[in-house]
């Protein structure tokens, strides 16, 4: 989560910036859920979350040398 956090701060583009909220978002409502039933849900919603960030943060990144 910190790496996220630093990434969110460091990204001026705001699509990279919401998908990084929102990546935040969910992996808190995983965490800190009350059970593992609630917890699978916000769980699946991670891996294509992160796939789409990290895709995003590939392409904006050679843009920033």
């Amino acid at each position: 989560m910190l790496l996220l956090k630093s990434s969110h701060a460091r990204f001026f583009n705001e699509e990279i910036r919401r998908l990084a909220t929102n990546l935040e978002k969910t992996a808190e409502d995983s965490i800190w859920a009350n059970s593992l039933d609630e917890a699978e849900p916000h769980g699946r919603k991670l891996e294509p979350l992160l796939d789409r960030f990290n895709d995003m943060v590939a392409r904006a990144l050679p843009s920033l040398y």
